[in-house]
């Protein structure tokens, strides 16, 4: 299967976009680029085929993706070897902050179309989900000239709801960053390895002054392997590519394993039916048995009153051994049901 190297150049190459298309439902695209076969791989720039492979080959689509992620034009270099700009793994749609300005939001910030602006004074708290786990190293803070860029940044890892500023403020973090001396923090990469979301309390600005201002925002790290999953089976491709004796040993084949399915779950059922019977069976000897040990427990002490007006001292010696050693016999029977 390609699909699973598939998934994990996307992951490799997070400056090329990666794009499944369903020939069948897009037949306009299908017929556009001349599609044929299947598996089919094209790479496009600006829109313009400049390179297509056919065939499941996952050493072949290794070296076409690799040969393009470095010949592409539009790659964004890192400053770090071996990381990636990885803000495009954020969920732009679950990220929040408070207390941004509603003319300078996070969103225009993330997009590129101007700075975050804090509203009421310099205290700005960011929220960041990620669309899949990631690693973490380093983190990029640029503000403006004039001291309105963070000084003071907490860095809290998997909390699934955003803080308040006073949680945020009492809460330790898992790392607390000084942007004052330098842009680019490295984080302590051990601790951040299997990245949710992250939360950024920009506690104030390297100015002192009531606003602070972010013009550039950048995490670099890894995303961490995604897992893959089987594909659904599409049941109307499947019955076409399959000849008649294929379909019909399927056919027997599945209706074997309903069959052994259902002998098991039969067998099951009688196991526990046997074991309520016994159960019962137990119960009910060992009614019978108390029942009788307690009448010739009775019988017993009778016997022995009887004794004592009696000068038959033979007779009821004679009954009295007799009684006890029913009870001994019967104690014998009732323990192991007891036990």
């Amino acid at each position: 299967m390609i699909a699973p190297t598939f998934d994990e150049l996307s992951n490799k190459y997070p400056n090329l976009k990666f794009i499944k298309v369903d020939v069948d439902k897009c037949k306009e695209t299908k017929n556009k680029y001349m599609v044929n076969a299947m598996p089919t791989f094209l790479v496009l720039i600006n829109g313009q085929r400049v390179d297509i492979l056919t065939g499941a080959d996952a050493g072949a689509l290794s070296n076409l993706v690799h040969k393009w992620s470095v010949n592409c034009p539009t790659q964004v270099s890192s400053p770090i070897p071996g990381q990636h700009d990885i803000l495009h793994f954020i969920d732009k749609g679950q990220c929040e902050c408070l207390n941004e300005k509603d003319t300078h939001p996070l969103r225009h910030l993330l997009d590129g179309n101007g700075p975050l602006v804090s509203d009421c004074d310099e205290q700005l708290l960011i929220n960041l989900p990620f669309v899949q786990p990631v690693k973490i190293h380093s983190i990029l803070f640029r503000g403006p000239a004039g001291g309105k860029g963070p000084k003071n940044v907490k860095i809290f890892a998997n909390i699934p709801v955003t803080l308040g500023f006073d949680a945020a403020q009492s809460s330790e973090p898992v790392q607390t960053v000084d942007f004052s001396q330098e842009h680019l923090i490295a984080l302590k990469y051990v601790k951040f390895q299997n990245i949710h979301n992250i939360q950024l309390f920009v506690e104030d600005n390297i100015g002192g002054g009531e606003q602070t201002v972010i013009e550039e925002f950048r995490i670099f790290g890894t995303p961490l392997k995604k897992k893959t999953t089987m594909p659904p089976v599409n049941v109307d491709n499947l019955m076409r590519e399959l000849s008649i004796d294929q379909l019909i040993q399927v056919q027997i084949k599945l209706r074997n394993e309903t069959e052994n399915k259902r002998e098991d779950l039969r067998q099951m059922v009688g196991r526990r039916y046997r074991d309520v019977l016994d159960a019962s069976n137990a119960v009910k000897r060992l009614t019978e048995i108390a029942s009788e040990l307690s009448i010739l427990l009775n019988d017993t002490k009778r016997s022995f009153s009887a004794q004592q007006n009696s000068d038959s001292t033979c007779e009821y010696t004679k009954r009295t051994v007799v009684n006890a050693g029913r009870c001994l016999l019967l104690l014998h029977t009732l323990l192991p049901l007891i036990v």
